[in-house]
């Protein structure tokens, strides 16, 4: 798991949760109101938001 975090730089404790949770995760997609598509809350503070995730990992960063 230590060289997938580090390739997706992704943090290992996150991983780890997830592959804990996995059967829960994989159970309960689309059924909860947060995992629907619909109208976004804040519209305007999503693309900087987005920019400046993708310059950090540019930058090699771990993004949390």
């Amino acid at each position: 798991m230590g060289e997938t975090a580090r390739w997706l730089k992704i943090p290992l404790p996150n991983i780890s949760q997830w592959k804990k949770q996995e059967v829960e995760l994989v159970e309960q997609i689309g059924t909860q109101r947060r995992n629907r598509v619909g109208k976004r809350k804040w519209p305007k503070m999503e693309q900087p938001l987005y920019e400046m995730f993708l310059e950090w990992r540019s930058e090699g960063k771990f993004v949390q």
